[in-house]
């Protein structure tokens, strides 16, 4: 069993862990495991959800973009879930395509449509 786990985190922290009874028993796998079902977020299958997408997206489409970095930063962390769901083959690479879209501020998407109209006619 790992004893020096406990130096690492907060007072607060340490003390959590240190009562959870799987550390008593001295079981380091379903120690750890405990643990680890203590932050969710730590998990790809949640961070990566569909849900934690719907959200961001929601967020997103609510914000207007108005420099370079910020679309590229909304390119990140759109890829960064979804990439991981088409990989693992919990959606398609035209519905990546879709919500990536749905994120966008109505105003852009309608300056964008605007300007490859003009554009490609």
């Amino acid at each position: 069993m790992c004893h020096v786990l406990h130096e690492y985190p907060t007072d607060k922290v340490r003390t959590l862990w240190g009562n959870l009874p799987e550390r008593a028993l001295g079981d380091w796998p379903a120690y750890k495991a405990k643990i680890l079902s203590l932050y969710p977020e730590r998990d790809p299958e949640y961070r990566q959800s569909h849900g934690a997408l719907m959200r961001l997206i929601r967020r997103q489409a609510r914000m207007e973009i108005d420099r370079l970095s910020e679309f590229a930063e909304y390119n990140r962390e759109f890829l960064w879930i979804a990439s991981w769901r088409v990989k693992q083959g919990y959606m398609t690479e035209a519905e990546l395509d879709e919500y990536f879209a749905d994120g966008i501020h109505r105003d852009l998407r309608s300056e964008a449509r605007s300007l490859l109209k003009r554009r490609y006619g």
